[in-house]
């Protein structure tokens, strides 16, 4: 590999995708899945209208088990998306896409439904005071997922570089290895450059904040600033090193937004769990006693 090259072991380059605003429709997954949700919701809504002027809003009363049973019948659903993933190649069970739209729609209605339950009031009772605050923690962070996830493709499509997590450090050890060799064959002007200015923030990873604003700090004014001192002669290895300070600032970019979608895996699944098991000790506790 020569040190003007790209890298090819993990990164895959080219042109970014053109940006263009999004319509609600792509936004949404799936349109027809969003329709049956929105009705499912307004059907539920409804249902709880009508129970509020001829009956009882009340967890013990027809209406509130029915609204229980539903919830839970929802969260299992919902929960169905965690073993298919693991499942990947088995065929049979369905495409994953159509689980992980259950997950989405599913697990929203589950809080609704939930909410219905408990009369959209905090219960007065622990176990049902936490599951009620474990409902909307797993379905606030799960929306909250999704518009990161959205936010993250969007910042990432503006790349010419694509690479996987847990190939970074490699990746940008080997990077600034021919940043150091470009630097070294060169000399003078661009041997300094590199020493003073850019050695620091090619060694490792970088996590920025800004980089979820698609920011990526490739130092193309200190470049164009330096290029006038550069000899003709070394203008070749002047975009040599430009190229490469450009891949490991993208390469950041991505250690930052993909290092948040696994920290946001840590907020999200582990409580999921916890609700599933609290929720079932809520019903064997409500079926014993």
């Amino acid at each position: 590999m020569t040190p003007a090259g790209s890298l090819d072991h993990g990164v895959a380059t080219g042109r970014p995708a053109p940006a263009s605003p999004h319509s609600w429709k792509r936004a949404v997954r799936s349109v027809r899945s969003f329709k049956v949700f929105a009705g499912a919701l307004v059907v539920a809504l409804t249902i709880y209208l009508v129970n509020g002027l001829v009956g009882v809003v009340s967890p013990d009363s027809a209406w509130g088990i029915g609204y229980g049973i539903g919830a839970t019948a929802l969260l299992l659903a919902a929960l169905a998306y965690a073993v298919r993933r693991r499942t990947l190649s088995a065929r049979t069970v369905g495409p994953s896409r159509t689980y992980l739209l259950i997950h989405l729609y599913g697990g929203t209605l589950f809080l609704v439904l939930a909410l219905m339950h408990s009369g959209f009031a905090m219960p007065q009772a622990p176990l049902t005071g936490i599951l009620w605050l474990l409902g909307i923690w797993v379905v606030g962070t799960g929306v909250l997922g999704v518009l990161l996830q959205k936010w993250c493709a969007a910042a990432l499509g503006q790349l010419t570089t694509e690479v996987q997590l847990v190939r970074i450090p490699e990746l940008v050890e080997q990077t600034r290895a021919q940043a150091e060799e470009v630097a070294r064959t060169a000399g003078g002007v661009l041997g300094d450059l590199y020493a003073s200015e850019l050695a620091g923030a090619m060694r490792t990873p970088t996590f920025r904040w800004r980089s979820f604003a698609g920011f990526v700090d490739d130092q193309a004014a200190r470049f164009e600033y330096v290029r006038a001192m550069v000899p003709p002669e070394r203008h070749e290895s002047l975009e040599a090193l430009r190229r490469l300070v450009r891949a490991k600032a993208e390469m950041d970019v991505h250690f930052a937004l993909q290092t948040m979608l696994r920290k946001w895996l840590w907020v999200h699944v582990p409580t999921a769990v916890v609700l599933a098991a609290v929720l079932g000790l809520h019903i064997f506790v409500t079926l014993y006693y």
